[in-house]
């Protein structure tokens, strides 16, 4: 298996390979050659000829025709087809539909064609040959992944719709699929700790070479599972049980989570002897920790730019130091980069799949902000990413902020840096959540305190941010003043308008709100419940105002 495994994946990528470091040479090339070849293919559909697409021979013109939207841009087109009209942004008819959180409170629906999987494939084959080439051992043993569900609900038309990881994770080539540690029937699980619990059960009788969950936060809560539950999940595995009932009693699931669940026990067996090592690797740690029982564990592929960072750097704790690597700057909408290397967010811009440009981070809000393409970006500069995809997506301004860290070949490599317009304004400051990430992260370097995760919010009424964290450990009241004092200093260095609001006072001085034990953990929760998805979720580091339920996980305030 561990030698079969990839020849395959060396045999089926090498040509994607060559494609994607051809185009990295040349990127204006490339570039200009996708575009013009989406509007021939596209010419005839309802959005091409509404633009048209039939009169367009160059970028410029493009440019001059189509205009930069979102996705309520795009919405009428996407309505047109979910209810049954053909050939409205694509000439291929979507085969599913990818949903994800929409900026008003209906959900987007993103279209999914057969050219679209074909790239998104290519694009994992790259980075799973990249990964290995790196580091050789990670397909030896069994490849962990949680996902969400790829089929949450049906079009008007009768087309799926769901998760994009869900859908990657089913279309993965059978010789990998056979390879993944939980079945996909675990992802559909609809109680989340079930679902959690079980994936250790199963995961946990395997040898496991590489791990593969976009969201960090669902490794983290996987392996602080692993910690507290470690007896009664070793106990499930000598018994050839369950165990489930440790975290969830009988009566508190679905009867169709009772019915996977009961696919899921089907085979199981007593294991006395994994359950022994177990055992020992919880009698000498004292906890279950995952880089104890699986010690084969070459490398952990998560997101770790932008806020999800926070929850990748708290993963040592029961992950151990395993390399890291970024799975990508990917959403439903598109792939967009290949990392090529461990332990940062920077990944190669994917020229050869999709076309981009770009506008300057400082320009956003000027009416007619300046465009660039790929071969026009500058080191260190960040910008806004739009997007024309082939399912269908026009200048699509996908509201994501990236940063440019270097070329390969002549392409730009990208860092995901945050959500654009992700920001809190009381008296023209324009706090922004990556001045709050960067303070913080100061903060805790400098004051030698470790949040374990924390958000912002404008308190309008005293005219002040309260910066809301739960630590890692205690913190007395001296640390408390010392970090919000350092704080402060630090939110007036990222941004300078902070600072005249503070120095005129306009703005007063921030307070810092402990939160209880727990709490970060319970806040997702909420979050996860409210928004459905959560291998796609993400923690807000600024949030709009306090509700009950933070205010009920308040233990005390610190102010300056």
């Amino acid at each position: 298996m561990s030698g079969i495994l990839p020849l395959v994946l060396k045999a089926a990528g090498q040509r994607a390979v060559k494609d994607f470091v051809r185009a990295a040479g040349d990127p204006k090339a490339s570039q200009e050659r996708y575009l013009l070849g989406h509007i021939r293919k596209t010419e005839e559909t309802a959005f091409g000829q509404d633009h048209g697409f039939s009169d367009i021979h160059s970028y410029e013109e493009f440019a001059k025709r189509v205009p930069i939207q979102d996705y309520e841009g795009h919405r009428p087109y996407i309505e047109r087809a979910l209810h049954g009209e053909s050939q409205v942004l694509t000439m291929e008819e979507p085969l599913i539909y990818a949903s994800t959180s929409g900026t008003t409170g209906s959900p987007k629906l993103l279209p999914i064609t057969a050219r679209f999987q074909k790239e998104l494939s290519a694009m994992s084959r790259i980075w799973f040959l990249q990964a290995l080439a790196d580091h050789p051992g990670i397909f030896r043993k069994k490849i962990f992944s949680v996902v969400s569900p790829a089929i949450e609900g049906f079009t008007p038309k009768g087309l799926p719709f769901g998760s994009m990881a869900g859908m990657t994770y089913q279309n993965n080539p059978w010789i990998l699929l056979r390879d993944f540690a939980l079945p996909y029937s675990l992802m559909t699980l609809s109680n989340y700790d079930l679902r959690d619990f079980m994936a250790l059960r199963l995961a946990l009788t395997l040898d496991i070479s590489m791990a593969v969950t976009p969201n960090p936060s669902t490794l983290l809560k996987l392996g602080r599972m692993a910690q507290a539950h470690g007896p009664a999940l070793v106990k499930a595995i000598g018994d050839g049980v369950s165990g489930h009932t440790a975290i969830v009693p009988n009566d508190g699931l679905s009867e169709d989570d009772q019915a996977i669940l009961q696919v899921l026990c089907a085979g199981f067996k007593p294991n006395p002897k994994r359950a022994k090592e177990l055992d020992h690797h919880i009698e000498k740690a004292g906890s279950l920790r995952l880089q104890d029982a699986w010690p084969d564990l070459g490398m952990i592929g998560c997101w770790l730019g932008g806020s999800a960072g926070i929850q990748a750097r708290l993963l040592d704790e029961t992950w151990g130091t395993t390399p890291r690597r970024d799975i990508g700057l990917r959403a439903s909408e598109a792939s967009m980069t290949i990392p090529v290397n461990d332990g940062t967010a920077a990944g190669v811009l994917a020229v050869h799949s999709n076309f981009y440009e770009f506008i300057p981070e400082a320009e956003i809000e000027q009416s007619e902000p300046p465009v660039l393409r790929a071969h026009e970006l500058e080191m260190g500069q960040r910008y806004y990413i739009l997007l024309t995809t082939s399912g269908g997506l026009r200048r699509y301004d996908i509201n994501d902020v990236v940063e440019v860290q270097g070329t390969y070949e002549q392409a730009p490599v990208l860092a995901f840096v945050g959500k654009g317009r992700d920001m809190a304004n009381l008296t023209g400051e324009k706090l922004h959540v990556n001045h709050v990430l960067s303070a913080v992260a100061r903060s805790e370097q400098a004051e030698g305190l470790r949040a374990e995760l924390f958000c912002t919010i404008p308190n309008v009424d005293e005219m002040r941010y309260d910066l809301l964290v739960e630590p890692e450990s205690a913190w007395s009241e001296s640390d408390g003043l010392r970090f919000l004092q350092e704080y402060d200093k630090a939110l007036t260095a990222e941004n300078i308008e902070y600072g005249y609001k503070r120095d005129s006072g306009r703005l007063h001085a921030p307070r810092l709100c402990l939160m209880r034990k727990g709490w970060a953990d319970r806040q997702r929760r909420r979050d996860i419940t409210s928004s459905g998805r959560e291998v796609q979720y993400k923690w807000k580091a600024i949030r709009k105002q306090w509700d009950e339920s933070a205010t009920s996980e308040l233990e005390r305030q610190v102010s300056l």
